[in-house]
Protein backbone atom coordinates (compact mmCIF):
# COMPACT_ATOMS: atom_id res chain seq x y z
CA UNK A 1 0.00 0.00 0.00
CA UNK A 2 1.80 3.00 -1.08
CA UNK A 3 -0.73 5.76 -0.45
CA UNK A 4 0.53 9.12 0.39
CA UNK A 5 -1.12 10.75 3.31
CA UNK A 6 -1.47 14.01 1.26
CA UNK A 7 -4.19 11.59 -1.08
CA UNK A 8 -6.47 10.68 1.87
CA UNK A 9 -9.12 13.16 2.40
CA UNK A 10 -10.74 11.71 5.95
CA UNK A 11 -13.76 14.24 6.33
CA UNK A 12 -14.79 13.43 2.28
CA UNK A 13 -13.90 9.91 2.53
CA UNK A 14 -11.92 9.22 0.38
CA UNK A 15 -7.95 8.43 -1.43
CA UNK A 16 -6.50 8.66 -4.50
CA UNK A 17 -4.44 5.76 -5.51
CA UNK A 18 -3.84 2.74 -7.42
CA UNK A 19 -1.25 1.17 -9.11
CA UNK A 20 -0.15 -1.53 -11.92
CA UNK A 21 -2.35 -0.03 -15.19
CA UNK A 22 -2.52 3.79 -15.91
CA UNK A 23 -6.54 3.33 -15.44
CA UNK A 24 -5.85 2.27 -12.19
CA UNK A 25 -3.69 5.39 -11.05
CA UNK A 26 -4.58 8.16 -9.33
CA UNK A 27 -7.99 7.35 -9.06
CA UNK A 28 -10.63 8.19 -6.24
CA UNK A 29 -10.96 5.13 -3.72
CA UNK A 30 -14.08 5.67 -1.74
CA UNK A 31 -13.58 4.71 2.14
CA UNK A 32 -15.90 2.90 3.60
CA UNK A 33 -17.95 3.75 6.53
CA UNK A 34 -16.74 0.29 9.19
CA UNK A 35 -12.96 1.19 7.66
CA UNK A 36 -12.83 4.84 8.01
CA UNK A 37 -12.44 4.62 12.19
CA UNK A 38 -9.25 2.56 10.76
CA UNK A 39 -7.91 4.42 8.31
CA UNK A 40 -7.86 7.69 10.59
CA UNK A 41 -6.05 5.38 13.69
CA UNK A 42 -3.40 5.41 10.58
CA UNK A 43 -3.51 8.59 9.26
CA UNK A 44 -0.49 10.95 10.48
CA UNK A 45 -0.02 13.93 8.63
CA UNK A 46 3.97 13.94 9.70
CA UNK A 47 3.89 10.65 7.62
CA UNK A 48 4.89 10.47 3.85
CA UNK A 49 2.62 7.59 3.60
CA UNK A 50 -0.45 6.16 5.41
CA UNK A 51 1.07 3.17 6.31
CA UNK A 52 4.49 2.66 7.24
CA UNK A 53 6.96 -0.02 8.25
CA UNK A 54 9.92 1.48 9.71
CA UNK A 55 9.31 4.77 7.54
CA UNK A 56 8.88 2.96 4.20
CA UNK A 57 5.65 2.22 2.48
CA UNK A 58 4.14 -1.28 3.66
CA UNK A 59 4.03 -3.22 0.66
CA UNK A 60 1.79 -6.08 0.05
CA UNK A 61 3.75 -8.87 0.89
CA UNK A 62 4.75 -7.31 4.42
CA UNK A 63 1.19 -7.24 5.25
CA UNK A 64 0.25 -11.12 5.42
Amino acid sequence: MKIKTADVELEQKFMHGGMKTAAGKNRVIPIADKILPFISEMYNPKHEYLVTGHRKPMDYQKMR
